[in-house]
């Protein structure tokens, strides 16, 4: 089973790593992106690792969420043959916002 990221959660993540290099140093930022591709190399192994998004629970589809660091999570969804990644989520947002921007994948 594959993993794909959406642009969205690409472009987020990005933003999130560039943001952290910025203000936080180097130390941090090597943190956060060896949590990342941890995940990233769990989630085809173990899918279903993650728990369901309560603030997305409403939505016909179902969508997964795992913790990356204190304040930021991924949120994916599977499907038969991939995982996809829809969303790098920093929960210090409104979660409106986010769960609004979910809702339209």
């Amino acid at each position: 089973m594959g993993i794909t990221w959406s642009y969205y959660a690409l472009n987020a993540l990005y933003n999130t790593l560039d943001y952290v290099e910025e203000n936080f140093g180097k130390a941090t930022l090597n943190k956060l992106k060896k949590s990342v591709k941890h995940i990233n190399a769990m989630l085809p192994k173990q899918p279903f690792a993650g728990q369901i998004e309560q603030l997305l629970e409403d939505s016909p589809i179902q969508f997964r969420s795992i913790l990356v660091s204190e304040i930021n999570r991924i949120v994916y969804r599977v499907t038969e043959n991939e995982i996809i990644v829809v969303d790098f989520w920093d929960m210090r947002r409104d979660p409106d916002f986010l769960a609004k921007r979910i809702s339209n994948y």
